[in-house]
């Protein structure tokens, strides 16, 4: 089972990756925890996230499109070799992050005309994830969130313009609208998870939890 945690800066996605893997290794399920970009597991998808995040490198969006693009390829692998021994699969991040990430530079809303670039992703990652966590939260409180870090990487730092957009590209119409051009990469389940800046964080935790393992009963 492959399950992705999807959404903007600041919204919980990563505390809860590792909190909904803690959950299920309770639960006796053997768990693979990763991440996009630059999976922990696999050095050449460490050294694309240094090129990609830091603040230091200037790149073209092209050239980060292309970027991310070949982590993602690379980290096919590794996450194809952990579901063929039968574990569960837990990534921050994938091919939606690549798309809303990408468009969000230039403007907030899916266009029907991008399905050369949904190829594109379907191309570089070909696994259908089972299950699609969409996080959320009010922009107001995620900036704060992202202002309180002590050192921001090079995407955390662009402009409000660029988070306002990724806020409303993780919406459900406009994410309903992406998955329906996606092929391989579509997600055959997406939940969009309660808002983080109006939930506690147990509430948030137990909501995913219970979505999983309901998930799991129907295997």
């Amino acid at each position: 089972m492959l399950i992705i945690l999807e959404g903007p800066e600041a919204t919980g996605k990563s505390t809860h990756a590792r909190l909904l893997a803690s959950a299920l290794i309770e639960r006796g399920y053997e768990v693979f925890l990763t991440k996009e970009p630059g999976s922990p597991h696999d050095p050449i998808c460490g050294a694309i996230r240094k090129l990609l995040l830091d603040p230091s490198n200037i790149i073209s969006d092209k050239a980060a499109l292309f970027l991310f693009l070949a982590d993602r390829a690379q980290h096919m692998e590794i996450v194809t070799r952990e579901l063929a021994l039968g574990k569960i699969v837990i990534s921050d991040r994938s091919s939606l992050s690549t798309y809303v990430y990408h468009t969000a530079k230039e403007r907030d809303y899916v266009s029907d005309r991008d399905t050369t670039l949904c190829a594109m992703l379907d191309e570089a990652q070909q696994i259908q994830p089972d299950m699609c966590l969409i996080f959320n939260a009010s922009f107001e409180w995620s900036m704060t969130q992202l202002r309180s870090r002590g050192t921001l990487d090079r995407i955390e730092k662009f402009d409000e313009t660029f988070h306002a957009n990724t806020h409303t590209l993780f919406g459900q119409e406009p994410i309903s609208t992406l998955t329906s051009m996606m092929h391989s990469s579509r997600p055959k389940e997406v939940i969009h998870v309660p808002e983080t800046s109006g939930h506690t964080e147990n509430d948030i935790s137990q909501f995913i939890l219970n979505s999983v393992m309901q998930h799991l009963e129907y295997e």
